[in-house]
Parts: C-alpha cells; structure tokens; sequence
C-alpha cells in the first residue's frame, strides 16, 4: 500500500508488474480504511482457496481499531473467515510477526538499502531502487522462510507441546484452557475496548459450524471438514473423526446465555451470512 500521489509512473508501473504473491493495491494514501480491510479479506479469502477450496481460514489479526469495526467484522462472516484476536497490548509476546518476523524482515532491508546507496556514486538510492529492496526483503522472509515453529511457539496450533517457555511461564497452572464462547466483557478486556456487537460479530462465521457458539482454536493439521448446507454440527464432527481423522469437536465447556441472539442474512442463493 502507498500513498499513490507521491508515486511517479515508474514506480507505478514497478509496482503494477510486482512478482507473485506480492500486489500492489490501488488507490490509497497509504491507510488502511474498512473498504481497503474488506478488499484484503477478499483477496486473502481467493488465494487461499485456490491452494486449498474447502479450508476453513483462521485469521489472526491484533486488535487495531480497523479490524474490529463493524462492516470488517460482518464482512469476515460473509467470507466465512473466523478471526482470531491478538490481545491488545500483547503482540509483543504473542503475534509471531511482532515477535519473530520483523525484525529480520527490517534488518534484511536496512542492509539491501545500504548496499543500494553504496552502489550509486551520489551515496543515495535511485529514483524506485526501494521497490526491488522491499521485494526482495518480501521475497526472503515472508514467501521462502518457513515460519511455522513461530506460530506453534505462540499457541496457534491444535498442540501447546511447542508453546514459547515465556508464554508457558504466564499459563502456568491455568492449561489447558477451556473451549467456551467468551463474554462481550472478556472480549472487551483483551481486546482494550467495550462494544455490543463484538461478540455477535466475532463468533458469527463460527455459529455455522458448530451447533453451539465455541471459541475458535486450531484444530490438527490437515484439512478441516466441509461446513454441510444446513450448519448441523452433529454432522461436522462424525465428519472430522470419519473423513479427515481428526477428532470430533468437544462441547463449549459453559452454556451460552439464552437471550443471546445473533441475526442471519440470507444470500440470493439461499446461503446464509
């Protein structure tokens, strides 16, 4: 993303031929609006079911202000993503990007940058040198780097065998953790602010799965079983221990309130959102 009136048409041209997976959105200054959140998703939502068409996508976000907006949220539903939040205040410790992944990422740029300004007689980079530093940099440590300990590390997986000895130190006692739905004032704890809809929209893309709201966790490796049309979540876990070979879903460890109640859109296809 960047501020596209700064650009000169080099650089446009640059970055509208940019290498997969890498692309160039058009048309912002550089800020993330809902539109923009929305676009990401779907694009997000259209590479992963090329590789893998009938995956159910955990998203892990941190709670920026933008990823839990309304139309954001609704628009995570529609897609069927289950959007998974990084604690507010913790992405330090535990968001694998914050905590593993950027700091190579800079240090690689930093250095690709002073390899650019050394090659140029002027010691300075030349006019669109950035965009091949940032590709490259891209390239290196997000594409090719396998970064899958780093979210074992960080408890995004169906086994806390891996987890960090910090984050572990911080659990003592408290593993394992009970699958439930959590509370709009749970919710409004982690993620630093208090709304009514948070927990409606969080879980709703859930509620399809299963018959009873739960908490997202990630399930073993391996393909997830197919959401039926009807949403029976009976169906889904003798689906999981028959088909896949995983285990069947436990139930939430605490019955949702009963005066929950969470609204369904129906599609022009009779699919519901």
């Amino acid at each position: 993303m960047t501020n596209d009136k700064n650009l000169t048409r080099a650089e446009k041209t640059a970055l509208a031929t940019l290498p997969a997976p890498l692309s160039w959105v058009v048309g912002t200054k550089g800020w993330v609006s809902a539109a923009i959140m929305n676009s990401l998703l779907t694009m997000i939502r259209r590479a992963v079911r090329i590789k893998r068409p009938h995956a159910e996508i955990l998203l892990y976000m941190d709670s920026a202000t933008i990823h839990l907006a309304a139309p954001v949220l609704l628009h995570c539903s529609r897609l069927g993503l289950h959007p998974c939040f990084v604690p507010a205040g913790l992405t330090y410790l535990c968001q694998p990007l914050d905590s593993h992944v950027f700091a190579s990422f800079k240090r690689m740029l930093a250095e690709l940058q002073e390899r650019a300004r050394g090659d140029n007689l002027m010691g300075i980079m030349p006019a669109g040198a950035w965009i091949g530093t940032v590709v490259r940099s891209v390239q290196a440590i997000l594409v090719e780097k396998d970064w899958s300990a780093a979210f074992a590390g960080h408890g995004m997986h169906s086994s806390l065998l891996h987890l960090r000895p910090r984050i572990s130190a911080l659990l003592a006692g408290r593993l394992p953790l009970p699958r439930r739905r959590l509370t709009n004032d749970e919710l409004a704890v982690l993620m630093g602010r208090k709304s009514t809809y948070l927990g409606e929209m969080v879980y709703r893309s859930a509620l399809r799965l299963v018959e009873r709201p739960v908490l997202i966790m990630p399930l073993p490796l391996g393909r997830l079983p197919r959401a039926p049309p009807g949403g029976d979540g009976r169906r889904i876990a003798g689906a999981a221990g028959s088909s896949s070979g995983l285990p069947p879903l436990p139930p939430p460890a605490e019955m949702p309130p009963e005066d929950v109640h969470v609204p369904f859109r129906r599609t022009r296809s009779g699919m519901l959102y």
